[in-house]
């Protein structure tokens, strides 16, 4: 995409998260590593130092760790669970490689403990962490981790949000939180969720 960011492309069959790869002055850094053949090929041919960011433990986006025991990983503590190694990341945490990394601990209704990667201060990448909970066909939405996700984004310097299995686009993050206040505004006063058909893009 540039010199600093690249990806290799999500996929259907298997189901393969995107993995975003940042080249930094020391170490390559991966943001997920997929689940796909084609995203493990790819992985496998990076020289040097590789240190992945892991967003959260659903098989697309972790399957080939199975495969990359090489790999430095940072990751929440539920991922840990899936994983069984790698440093994990209870408060906000900056890499300085030539490029500035902040791993930020990403409250979702999607799964427990997601990661979110600021890079530059430029573009934060979320994997799924916006995504719902489904149940039974509907959208639920945890309201306080609506508030949370609004506020850690307001506080953000990055203009730019890059959401799982969308490949190398960027949205606006002001588009992206106007979705989520939106959603917010659904709020009954006497419920701790929201359910509804809306899906964050």
């Amino acid at each position: 995409m540039n010199d600093i960011i690249g990806y290799i492309p999500s996929e259907d069959e298997p189901l393969s998260s995107d993995v975003v790869i940042i080249k930094g002055e020391k170490s390559t850094w991966l943001y997920d590593v997929g689940a796909s053949e084609n995203a493990f090929s790819e992985i496998s041919e990076i020289s040097g130092e590789v240190n992945a960011v892991i967003s959260h433990f659903h098989p697309d986006h972790i399957l080939n760790l199975k495969r990359l025991n090489s790999l430095g990983l940072y990751l929440g503590k539920n991922t840990l669970k899936y994983v069984g190694r790698g440093q994990v990341v209870e408060n906000e945490l900056t890499i300085n490689d030539g490029a500035s990394l902040r791993l930020i601990p990403f409250p979702s209704s999607h799964a427990k403990g997601c990661l979110a990667l600021e890079l530059n201060g430029e573009i934060i990448f979320l994997g799924d962490a916006l995504c719902p909970q489904l149940k039974g066909g509907r959208c639920i939405y945890n309201v306080q981790h609506l508030v949370s996700q609004i506020s850690i984004l307001e506080s953000s310097p990055a203009s730019l949000v890059a959401l799982g299995h969308e490949g190398d686009r960027h949205i606006p993050k002001n588009e992206i939180l106007s979705e989520l206040r939106g959603l917010l505004s659904l709020r009954d006063k006497n419920s701790s969720e929201i359910e509804t058909d809306f899906i964050i893009r």
